[in-house]
């Protein structure tokens, strides 16, 4: 069985217990209040970091993406709860169920924050769908033009459409995209991903020698990164 810590401080042993004095139990408050001073700073600084990417993504930190169905059916009672459910599709993995019904809601939808993020999710959802037709993937393609449009400084967005590129056989295309994404990229997990889906695409385009630099270089990013994946 799991037993606490033995408190090592100042005090005394009675009957096999151990009572701490008045000078430990001020040392035990003060490492309680140490243990939740770090507590606030850390949960101040992974505030800040959510706050700096959703206003990197381009919306604000008031417009950043929702998770939860109660974010909707704050913005939209009427098809908050519909939100919900698509989304619930994704979540299982049945991306074909929830690309249809996020589309239906953008276009029944009347709330603008609905429509922005029905139309985003159509697209997420896919994406992930490894069975979406080549119609659909030009939906997808389409929707991530739009964003680029309105926030041509977000990298992933281009990693997003490169995708839809390759899969649609536009491999042109979607080098054009990765490369920008690698511009514009900042971040080294994401720098040597990039790199690897880089390498992906020009195996794909028959061209060896610059897939082998390009997973060297992910390869030597992954390791600086500490990464395990």
């Amino acid at each position: 069985a799991h037993r606490c810590k033995r408190w090592k401080g100042p005090g005394r042993q009675s009957g096999g217990l151990f009572f701490p004095s008045r000078k430990g139990v001020g040392l035990m408050l003060k490492q309680l209040i140490s243990s939740l001073l770090v507590c606030v700073v850390l949960s101040f600084v992974g505030c800040q970091k959510g706050y700096q990417a959703s206003t990197d993504y381009g919306y604000g930190s008031s417009d950043s993406e929702p998770t939860k169905i109660m974010t909707f059916t704050d913005h939209d009672p009427e098809f908050g709860p519909a939100m919900g459910e698509a989304m619930s599709y994704r979540k299982k993995g049945t991306f074909g169920k929830a690309a249809k019904m996020f589309r239906r809601i953008s276009k029944e939808a009347t709330s603008e924050y609905t429509i922005k993020w029905a139309i985003r999710y159509t697209a997420y959802s896919i994406e992930q769908d490894p069975k979406s037709s080549d119609a659909d993937l030009r939906e997808a393609r389409g929707i991530y033009s739009e964003i680029i449009e309105k926030n041509p400084d977000y990298s992933v967005t281009y990693r997003q459409r490169a995708e839809m590129h390759r899969r649609l056989g536009d491999h042109d295309e979607a080098l054009a995209d990765i490369n920008k994404a690698i511009e514009l990229n900042d971040d080294e997990i994401d720098a040597y991903l990039v790199l690897e889906e880089r390498a992906e695409l020009y195996e794909e385009m028959s061209k060896p020698l610059a897939a082998a630099a390009d997973w060297v270089k992910a390869k030597a990013l992954k390791k600086k990164a500490g990464s395990d994946y």
